[in-house]
């Protein structure tokens, strides 16, 4: 940066200092005797002003060298004495010029310095306020699924009352798009190392029949649970196209197939986990189906549609499992029964949620039910629909 400005210095000097040479010389003016402003200090002065102390120094040297070489050149002889006098002045208001160059120099280093310090200041709070509303959007979202949204997806995954698979699986996909605004959401099937199309909603790139190791975000679903597409951005291995988010629908030793979305508008961690919730519930959904109609599950059940207590606190356990991993909600409520309507509030509860009896007298009978993928707030729902339909034939009780 110094060696820069000493040449541009020596440069600028050089070119005011050869025009006023050439001019002197060419057109015999003897500056030195003919002018009272003797013209070889206006470089002195203006470079000296406009770069400082160093600039004076440089300056000075090529005056002393042209002026030695104007002489010589144009013959004429010159009184020391009278040439100090204007030569000391000349050097004294060059150097005064300098000083003045040279502070006004630094005072403006000083303050680019201060604005370039400012706009870096300026930079790294432009990019603090975009780090904070991205994390302000993440938390709305964090409390908006963890408040009442993922109460809604929920209790809306709960209204599903098909019975046909498929049909449900396309009723659910059409509500978690239209709650997270998905633009692109598929199942796929899985048998062996293939993965076939089974329902979906918006535009899709992947075919109808994909192998797992063509997409290294299904391969590391497969083997993980979960992939992103970030998770193997960095990869040498990216062959082709690649969804957003994939997620297995079950566990690396028994699952029904793969979710993934191909297209969203916003993708964070936290949406991811929720698929990954979601998923699970379509496991357990399929799983509970898939229970209720085998003959050694079915041994369990009672003719009035109720489960013996075994049988309960088995499924209550998957339950506690699952929510411990997935954090799939369930949720539990006693009720007693008055005789008149047993059967009926009976039939009130979806396949997947489990009844048993507690206790059976003249006066009613007191029940235990297991309220499958149920938050607290979904269980209001259920308990103020029945009170509600039955009134006073239905009412809560403690559970043991």
């Amino acid at each position: 940066m110094r060696k820069n400005r000493i040449l541009v210095i020596f440069i600028e000097a050089s070119v005011i200092t050869a025009t006023i040479f050439i001019w002197d010389v060419v057109g015999n003016h003897l500056a030195f005797y003919n002018y009272i402003f003797n013209p070889y200090w206006i470089p002195v002065f203006i470079v000296s002003a406009r770069w400082g102390v160093l600039s004076f120094l440089i300056t000075i040297l090529e005056y002393a060298a042209v002026s030695i070489l104007s002489i010589q050149i144009q013959g004429f002889s010159i009184n020391i004495l009278a040439f100090s006098m204007p030569l000391a002045l000349g050097a004294l208001f060059g150097v005064i010029l300098a000083l003045i160059g040279e502070s006004l120099r630094r005072n403006i280093e000083r303050m680019r310095y201060t604005i370039e310090e400012k706009e870096k200041i300026i930079r790294q709070q432009k990019d603090d306020i975009a780090k904070m509303k991205m994390a302000l959007e993440r938390l709305k979202e964090n409390i908006f699924l963890e408040g009442s949204g993922l109460s809604l997806i929920f209790q809306r995954l709960r209204e599903l009352e098909t019975f046909d698979t498929e049909e449900k699986i396309s009723n659910a996909v059409d509500i978690i798009s239209d709650i997270f605004k998905v633009k692109s959401l598929s199942i796929y099937k899985r048998n062996g190392n293939f993965l076939r199309f089974v329902v979906g909603k918006g535009e899709r790139f992947l075919p109808n029949s994909v192998h797992i190791k063509d997409s290294l975000v299904i391969k590391r679903a497969v083997e993980k649970g979960m992939a992103t597409i970030t998770d193997i951005l960095l990869s040498d291995d990216i062959q082709g196209y690649e969804p957003w988010l994939a997620v297995l629908i079950g566990d690396s030793t028994k699952n029904y197939g793969v979710l993934i979305v191909e297209d969203i508008d916003k993708l964070s961690e936290s949406f991811a986990e929720y698929m990954r919730s979601i998923a699970q519930w379509f496991y357990i959904d399929l799983e509970n189906a898939e229970k209720i109609s085998s003959p050694g599950i079915l041994e369990h059940r009672k003719p009035d549609n109720t489960w013996d207590i075994e049988y309960y606190k088995h499924s209550r356990k998957i339950f506690k499992d699952r929510y411990d991993k997935f954090k799939i909600p369930f949720s539990e409520i006693c009720l007693f029964i008055t005789p008149s309507v047993y059967q009926s509030v009976v039939g009130e509860f979806r396949n997947d949620d489990v009844v048993t009896i507690l206790e059976k007298t003249k006066k009613g009978v007191k029940v235990k039910v297991l309220l499958s993928v149920c938050d607290e707030s979904a269980k209001k729902v259920v308990i103020k629909r029945l009170t509600s339909k039955y009134g006073e034939k239905v009412t809560l009780c403690n559970i043991n």
